[in-house]
């Protein structure tokens, strides 16, 4: 399994944006939203845009920079990939540009970008039409990058597999193979775990945060959500320290030695750091989900039965659980890293005991 880069990071960043994108685009009338949410789907959809504008210029500027390294292997998947990259740029823009000329309101994320767009009313028809159609060259290309991905399994299986020569392990690398495969195994399996998450995760603290933008006036949601951005951002820090698992494993593998020796007692520190970073983030989201309880809970029992609820901010809304469903996913993503990082630990110390061991039974 080979490892993400810098530009691979980017681009399914922009992918999975770009599918949130057209997933409200196209989905926002059935999904099951009350009508303050429908009402923030509009800014919703335009900050989410914005970030993945951003998101694939970056891309791109890794693209620019590796054109001048050696050559892709697979041309057609680097073309879908640049194809999504530049429907995104274009769907960014137009999308800004039609929302000034029709005097809409531009933000990203609650901070107003309506003076930074040139507003051009008699250009709106060309702009729609140009977002319309980065739309569809979007759903377009991510059809292509998923065929060309799928195509490349297959061939792959097709492939009958080198013959290497079987050369019997000894000494350290006896001892750091089991070691290698847990570490990639269990660190893609963590990483995809999280990404998947925090990619469900986002979305809903964005309609938290826009809801509260459209009802400033919801007590104490501000608390949870406050929590669940510190909660996303330590989890996405987590995803970083376990994508680099992976390659952890392969320096294991190359120098067994060097981290199973003693010379070399704090070569697993990364593992400790996961720990640290998924540990925090377990308190964090737990203080989340305690304070969206207590305020879901607050509102239930602030209303006596049979009688007509006149102040919408003791209702339980869509809010409310949204958010409470941020910190419930975002505590459950923490608690697979901080296990993860704890059992990786565990066997690590084993190898390296094992390994002093035989060295001090066959001297």
């Amino acid at each position: 399994m080979t490892l993400l880069t810098v530009r691979d990071v980017f681009f399914w960043t922009a992918a999975a944006l770009g599918i949130a994108l057209l997933t409200l685009a196209f989905g926002a009338d059935a999904l099951p939203l009350d009508y303050d949410m429908k009402s923030a789907l509009p800014s919703l959809h335009m900050s989410i845009g914005l970030l993945a504008g951003v998101v694939a210029l970056l891309f791109c500027l890794c693209a620019i920079v590796a054109a001048a390294g050696p050559h892709e292997r697979r041309p057609w998947r680097g073309g879908a990939r640049v194809v999504v990259a530049l429907a995104l740029l274009t769907l960014a823009a137009s999308g800004a540009l039609r929302a000034a000329a029709d005097g809409a309101p531009v933000a990203f994320f609650g901070l107003s970008l309506s003076d930074l767009v040139p507003v051009d009313a008699a250009h709106s028809e060309l702009f729609a039409l140009l977002h319309k159609g980065s739309a569809f060259a979007l759903a377009a290309g991510l059809a292509a990058v998923a065929l060309l991905g799928v195509g490349a399994v297959l061939a792959s299986k097709r492939t009958p597999p080198a013959v290497t020569e079987v050369v019997p392990l000894a000494g350290a690398a006896l001892y750091a193979q089991p070691l290698v495969k847990r570490l990639a195994v269990a660190g893609w399996t963590t990483f995809w775990l999280q990404f998947l998450l925090a990619f469900f995760s986002a979305p809903l603290l964005a309609f938290g945060m826009v809801g509260r933008s459209i009802s400033p006036d919801v007590q104490g949601m501000w608390h949870a959500i406050h929590w669940g951005f510190a909660g996303l951002a330590l989890l996405v820090t987590a995803m970083l320290i376990a994508l680099y698992y992976p390659r952890a494993a392969r320096n294991v593998a190359n120098s067994p030695d060097f981290y199973l020796g003693a010379q070399r007692p704090a070569g697993f520190g990364f593992l400790g750091a996961g720990a640290i970073v998924n540990f925090l983030g377990v308190l964090v989201s737990f203080v989340g989900v305690g304070l969206s309880v207590a305020l879901m809970i607050g509102k239930t029992v602030s209303q006596p039965p049979g009688i007509a609820i006149t102040d919408p901010n003791k209702i339980v809304r869509a809010l409310d659980v949204f958010v409470l469903l941020v910190n419930i996913n975002l505590l459950f993503g923490h608690f697979i890293g901080a296990s993860m990082a704890a059992w990786l630990s565990n066997q690590a110390l084993r190898a390296r005991h094992r390994f002093a061991a035989s060295r001090t039974g066959g001297a």
